[in-house]
């Protein structure tokens, strides 16, 4: 568990530092190992880090070699070391051996299509910083995997989008007021739970699983537009092969999918304990 958040949009460094710092100390409990910051114009990122993959090098945020992506994550890459060697052929030098580092090669080498790639449970702020050379106005990337299993908020204030892996975060940068959303308490009286991308304050929003919000770093207003890289129905029920019409053959196939997934997920520099 790790704790990202951010501030994009505004303009002035000095009190937006001040907001993330007020966020990521209301995130101590999600990463008491490492504290990271950025601020580069109107883009200010900041992440408290659980060490479990490269605890030495994987100091958060990291960027790519020229300095012109930069990026904050939660979560874990299970697939890294392929995409790395698959990023590595293509020309790219890494310098650490952490998970992180392969988002931004990604992202440089397929854009935001990158999370298209990515096989674990994650989410992520991705900047392009003044160091980049695309005309333009800087864009960042936020983006939750498929199942939503690690969570991230935003809201919008006075044009600017602040988002945090808790909505306590948010509440804790004092820039967002503290309100009942009356129709996320319907949601819950009705149906016993919130339905995304509501939630129980009035102006915080949950990224739904499996979305991404591509916006422009610059302007006055910030616009915010989520949109899905993945279908759960879609990718959930593909056309059955003649192998796996007999059940013994999907029971097999079945079996073999979850003994990958478990592998996949023991991928850590840390002891991982079981129970």
């Amino acid at each position: 568990m790790c704790g990202i958040c951010g501030v994009i949009g505004s303009t002035d460094p000095d009190p937006t530092q001040s907001v993330v710092r007020q966020m990521l100390g209301q995130m101590h409990h999600r990463g008491p190992d490492d504290e990271g910051l950025f601020v580069d114009g109107s883009v200010a990122l900041g992440m408290r880090r659980l060490s479990i993959i490269d605890p030495g090098g994987g100091h958060q945020p990291v960027f790519n070699e020229d300095r012109s992506l930069v990026v904050v994550f939660n979560g874990e890459i299970y697939n890294f070391q392929e995409l790395r060697t698959t990023l590595e052929s293509r020309g790219y030098h890494f310098h650490t051996k952490s998970d992180t580092e392969v988002i931004v090669y990604a992202y440089e080498e397929w854009g935001e299509d990158c999370v298209e790639h990515f096989e674990g449970m994650f989410a992520f702020a991705l900047a392009e910083t003044s160091k980049s050379t695309r005309r333009g106005n800087p864009r960042v990337l936020l983006a939750r995997d498929r199942l939503g299993i690690k969570p991230l908020y935003y809201a919008l204030v006075d044009g600017n989008l602040i988002f945090a892996s808790e909505v306590r975060s948010l509440l804790a940068s004092g820039q967002v007021e503290p309100r009942l959303s009356q129709t996320a308490l319907r949601s819950y009286l009705l149906f016993g739970s919130v339905v995304e991308p509501m939630t129980l304050v009035e102006g915080v929003y949950s990224l739904p699983p499996g979305h991404r919000i591509t916006l422009s770093a610059a302007g006055r207003h910030v616009s915010v537009h989520p949109e899905p890289y993945w279908d759960f129905a879609s990718s959930a029920c593909p056309p059955l092969s003649t192998k796996m019409q007999e059940r013994c053959s999907a029971a097999t196939f079945l079996r073999s999918l979850l003994e990958e997934a478990v592998e996949s997920h023991l991928i850590a520099d840390v002891p991982v304990e079981s129970s």
